[in-house]
């Protein structure tokens, strides 16, 4: 949820404006955004507890799952490909990101007079190979492209699904043989959906 993890915080602090997403963002964060909130309660009802016995300060969680809740109604579903009007000529259309379901670009066009300004802003992009997801796409001739960079530096690994479907297999029988338990960590909606899918 990082994109999207503090939406309920901005709603929170005042903010009851539209938010614009995609209807699949919009049902992860349904059910992401009101866990979230019940998860920081419960670690922060833990370290009250700590506190309140070291004579320390208590702390309020961001957000709760209330907050989280009282916010949905804010969303708004916005199909790809579908230019949306915003405050001073100002508009926006999504574009597939092929990160993970719902995950989208934003192509944002300002007016001028020298004429449109056209933006593209980007989080985190799909790479080939998905499971659940079509190859990213974008429009060519914005004037400036403003992206996540995690493997800026170097050429991401290609790999073949077969091959990490056989080293997962590998593991699993593994463990299995010799009695014991696997436990897989999964932070990304993303990657645990390929895995559960490979399993």
């Amino acid at each position: 949820i990082d994109h999207s993890g503090l939406l309920p915080k901005l709603a929170k602090a005042g903010y009851g404006g539209p938010i614009f997403a995609t209807a699949a963002t919009i049902d992860l964060c349904t059910i992401m955004l009101q866990d979230s909130g019940h998860i920081q309660e419960s670690e922060v009802r833990q370290l009250n507890r700590r506190n309140l016995r070291r004579a320390r300060e208590t702390v309020e969680p961001i957000y709760t799952a209330d907050d989280a809740r009282s916010m949905l109604p804010q969303f708004i579903a916005v199909e790809y490909g579908e230019w949306r009007e915003t405050v001073g000529g100002v508009r926006f259309r999504y574009w597939n990101a092929g990160h993970l379901m719902g995950s989208a670009s934003i192509e944002v066009e300002t007016p001028g007079a020298d004429g449109a300004t056209r933006i593209l802003f980007s989080g985190d992009v799909g790479a080939s190979n998905k499971l659940f997801e079509n190859l990213p796409l974008a429009p060519s001739g914005v004037d400036y492209l403003i992206c996540e960079s995690t493997y800026g530096d170097r050429e991401r690994e290609e790999y073949a699904l077969k091959d990490r479907r056989d080293r997962l297999r590998e593991v699993v029988a593994s463990s299995n043989s010799a009695g014991g338990v696997l436990l897989i960590p999964s932070f990304a909606v993303e990657r645990t959906q390929e895995v559960l899918t490979d399993l």
